[in-house]
């Protein structure tokens, strides 16, 4: 059996899981950095953030220390605390939310970000944590709601219209998945899991060209995708190109291997 076949019979929600994985991780990330001052960018530990001067953000701080080391049990507790402390922190409430769902507490997830979009029923980042934990559940039409009124709200933001692509992908909506993520891909600051999964659904629509650059940009922007390489070589074994297909599947076996 050839590496192609093998792969064929992986089921796509399997896939989708563990994209969707880094993508949460990804949230996350963006969120702690966002709390530490940084923007989204982890490049300093969080060690060399001033230390804040009230006990409640002296807290927050040591919380998000512990998720970058990796202790996120530990974190959790001290998340659970800052909320108890201050139900009305939306910045908590959401972070919290993102951590829970990253470890597949989808439920919780949901529970905290809807009381964070209670209290700020406009704020972006809540939105789209709040779509990403629903669409994780399979609760694809309210996270589908969520994602389309935040973009209303902010028609300019690659981020939910990416969110909202990789949803409608999980959705079978090939067609509507690589339409929305078109524009996402074109974007100076792209993103390589959307671009994957616009790849994906050119694929299933039979558009194997537009497939391949839509993955050969995936590979610029996530250069450590195995899958895109090898669901590049299932594309160019279509296209009756061996030769190339031979590569895109050694460079994804060298990528997967531990």
């Amino acid at each position: 059996m050839t590496p192609g076949r093998r792969r064929a019979r992986r089921s796509p929600p399997e896939k989708a899981q563990r994209l969707l994985r880094g993508e949460q991780e990804k949230l996350l990330a963006e969120a702690l950095g966002e709390l530490m001052g940084k923007e989204g960018e982890m490049t300093e530990p969080a060690s060399a953030a001033p230390i804040p001067e009230s006990p409640w953000e002296r807290k927050m701080a040591w919380a998000t220390e512990k998720v970058v080391e990796g202790r996120r049990e530990e974190a959790v507790e001290l998340f659970r605390e800052l909320v108890e402390d201050d139900p009305s922190s939306v910045r908590a409430l959401t972070t919290f939310g993102s951590l829970l769902d990253e470890m597949g507490r989808h439920d919780e997830a949901v529970s905290l970000l809807e009381r964070a979009q209670a209290l700020d029923p406009r704020n972006l980042d809540v939105a789209r944590s709040l779509g990403a934990a629903l669409d994780a559940m399979g609760r694809f039409a309210e996270a589908e709601e969520q994602l389309r009124k935040a973009l209303r709200w902010h028609p300019e933001d690659v981020t939910i219209r990416a969110r909202l692509g990789i949803l409608l992908f999980h959705r079978g909506l090939y067609r509507e998945a690589a339409e929305e993520l078109a524009p996402v891909c074109s974007a100076e600051e792209s993103d390589g899991v959307a671009c994957f999964y616009r790849g994906e659904a050119l694929n299933r629509l039979g558009q194997v060209d537009e497939a391949i650059e839509a993955l050969e940009r995936s590979l610029e922007l996530s250069p450590g995708n195995h899958r895109a390489y090898y669901l590049l070589g299932i594309l160019f074994d279509k296209k009756g190109l061996r030769e190339e297909a031979a590569e895109m599947y050694k460079r994804s076996r060298e990528l997967s291997e531990p």
